[in-house]
């Protein structure tokens, strides 16, 4: 009888040995998310010892010259990057873009892009943008030109992102004008 016992007990180690490990794997595949960040280039290293990532940066720096008009910048193209630093992949992705010291003919996009439209409730840009999945470490690119009145210092972003099975993302990204310097004569 203590024979049998011996190989029970070395059984239940051996599935000791194999179950834990198997749970513990289990278990970080049910909690995996999807964690979407928005912003502009160029991007910067963040995260933990263990879980480096690269994120998008909340604010740009642009030359705004006024060539035409004094009171409206030039055509300034931004680009968007709207990245997945999850562990899961994002889908049916919503993004969701306010322009809130713009007005919309200010906004215009790449043909073929969702078109920008005044917000119902306070007549500020409005721009919708859906992606069907963003699988983790991957960029997407979104591109807007805009021109920005010389009255502002800064032109705040407000954005949300939303998607199937994970709450809503939400942030704000600002772009900063800086007039062209007149070109030197010789």
């Amino acid at each position: 009888m203590g024979d049998a016992w011996l190989w029970v007990e070395r059984l239940s180690w051996i599935v000791a040995i194999i179950g834990i490990p198997s749970l513990l794997f289990g278990l970080l595949a049910v909690v995996r998310r999807p964690r979407i960040a928005i912003g502009f280039l160029p991007m910067r290293k963040a995260g933990l010892l263990l879980r480096r990532h690269e994120r998008p940066g909340d604010r740009i720096e642009v030359t705004a010259p006024h060539t035409v008009d004094a009171a409206l910048s030039d055509l300034i193209q931004l680009t968007f990057v709207v990245t997945n630093i999850g562990r899961a992949t994002a889908r049916d992705l919503l993004l969701n873009f306010k322009f809130p010291d713009l007005q919309v003919g200010l906004l215009v996009v790449p043909p073929g892009s969702p078109i920008v439209a005044p917000d119902p409730e306070t007549n500020h840009p409005f721009w919708a943008y859906r992606i069907e999945h963003i699988h983790p470490a991957d960029r997407v690119f979104l591109y807007v030109s805009m021109r920005i009145p010389a009255r502002l210092s800064a032109v705040e972003i407000d954005y949300e992102a939303s998607m199937a099975d994970t709450a809503s993302v939400r942030g704000k990204c600002s772009v900063i004008p800086f007039p062209s310097l007149p070109a030197l004569d010789e």
